[in-house]
């Protein structure tokens, strides 16, 4: 098609050559027919009952205390996969993610919280009074002494073993 051609001069050219297309004679297994016989006759088969499954798969990283963030709220995953990466997976329109190892195994199932308020989180960051690592020393000190305290063992507890079979799964 020349540049110089206008939008209607365009579309009529492509009416043109749709309408000689429909007409053209087709060979096909029932004999000879056109398109437009063809388009007649089609019958599309109806819409399906349910919604085609779309499923939200993304991969973030474990804290070192075995929490990973999804849409603005913390989920807990076994101990063992603290600092690993995992999988998390909802299903549209579903109120339950499952977290799964990269190998693709399902390690932990949760409810869907409403999603963190976006005030909450924004207040708490520009608070002036609020300083993080002060915080997190102050709170640690005191777990530690606490656990330290309550645990006959002390501080060099043993930490509980993962299954066999969660130990495979991991594996890469």
């Amino acid at each position: 098609m020349p540049d110089d051609l206008t939008l209607e001069q365009a579309q009529a050219s492509l009416n043109t050559f749709a309408a000689g297309q429909d007409d053209r004679r087709r060979e096909g297994e029932l004999g000879t027919t056109t398109a437009s016989a063809l388009f007649v006759n089609e019958r599309l088969r109806p819409l399906p009952a349910v919604v085609f499954p779309v499923i939200i798969t993304e991969e973030r990283t474990a804290t070192r205390q075995a929490l990973i963030d999804w849409r603005g709220n913390r989920y807990s995953v076994p101990p063992e996969l603290a600092a690993a990466k995992v999988e998390v997976r909802q299903r549209l329109g579903a109120d339950i993610i499952d977290i799964a190892t990269a190998s693709g195994t399902v390690v932990a199932r949760h409810q869907v919280a409403e999603p963190a308020s976006a005030s909450r989180s924004a207040t708490a960051a520009m608070s002036p009074h609020w300083r993080p690592s002060r915080w997190r020393q102050r709170h640690q000190d005191a777990r530690t002494a606490a656990k330290n305290a309550s645990h006959p063992a002390g501080p060099r507890c043993a930490l509980p073993q993962p299954s066999p079979a969660l130990q495979r799964s991991l594996r890469p």
